[in-house]
């Protein structure tokens, strides 16, 4: 296997989804609540579960376990593909999220993820000095996820408090979010293929002072382009999100928020499903 990947056609000797989407193969998934739940409750968070139950609740060790057998893995970064270990590219997502929530920082009251997984990210944000004294909540859409979240914090003595996120849910999450809140989504939404409708209006219900989303979008891929196409063609067999971008702009449209970020295409440790940074502040009137 190559240590390098210059151009997308060298993604084949990484990725077999080139190959099947030639190979015309039945891959078509789909994302609803019951695949949601057998893929994270049974298939990911579950095992990890139980597997730090035997060796202790560390963060180090819940990313080793969550990313075993990725090595080496092909990432698009700074609009380049780049081949990176699998820790490697989970840090330089890390630190790449730290830098586009820190400008909505100021005056914050909380940082709140949802749909956090393991809490790989709010986790370690929550050990970052900026972050350090500020409270942090993870909404989580696995009964396992959020015990994982609740018992690295307790073991790493982290102020982070765990609670649902469920985005087939118009309540979203049942975590007391306190009003100016800094609320960010990462690689979450875009697990519901149809977001609903209610979304950005109940998000800023919460009252919060900004909100950052680091998602895949579809409308960013490019399908002038090979690499657009896959990448599209992956959203589809995949079953992710398609209609993000068009509730947010009916949203901004109707005076519900104001966008002040869209930049696509950010960073994808998964370079088929890069995520853009979306962010936005709700404004005092308007209805979505």
């Amino acid at each position: 296997m190559k240590a390098k990947i210059k151009t997308w056609n060298d993604l084949p000797e990484f990725s077999t989804w080139p190959a099947r989407f030639l190979s015309g193969e039945e891959v078509q998934r789909s994302k609803d609540r019951k695949q949601l739940e057998r893929e994270y409750e049974k298939e990911k968070w579950g095992p990890l579960l139980d597997g730090l139950g035997k060796n202790g609740f560390q963060l180090r060790q819940a990313d080793r376990c969550a990313l075993a057998g990725c090595d080496p893995q092909p990432c698009w970064v700074n609009g380049e593909l780049k081949v990176l270990p699998a820790l490697k590219a989970l840090l330089v997502y890390r630190q790449l999220v730290q830098q586009k929530l820190l400008p909505h920082l100021h005056n914050a009251t909380a940082l709140v993820e949802l749909g956090a997984g393991y809490g790989a990210i709010i986790l370690w944000l929550a050990k970052q000095p900026a972050f350090k004294n500020l409270p942090c909540f993870a909404g989580e859409f696995a009964k396992s996820g959020r015990e994982l979240i609740q018992k690295i914090s307790v073991s790493e003595k982290l102020s982070v408090t765990s609670g649902t996120c469920d985005f087939f849910d118009p309540n979203i999450t049942d975590l007391k979010i306190p009003p100016g809140a800094l609320i960010f989504t990462s690689m979450s939404c875009c697990c519901l293929p149809k977001l609903p409708s209610t979304l950005f209006r109940k998000l800023s219900g919460f009252k919060p002072s900004s909100v950052v989303h680091l998602e895949p979008i579809v409308e960013h891929f490019d399908p002038s382009s090979l690499m657009g196409l896959l990448q599209q063609q992956y959203i589809a067999e995949n079953d992710y999100n398609r209609n993000f971008l068009a509730l947010l702009r009916a949203g901004e449209k109707s005076g519900l928020l104001k966008v002040v970020k869209n930049s696509p295409m950010v960073f994808g440790m998964n370079p088929l499903l890069p995520c853009s940074l979306l962010a936005w502040k709700p404004l005092k009137k308007g209805s979505c």
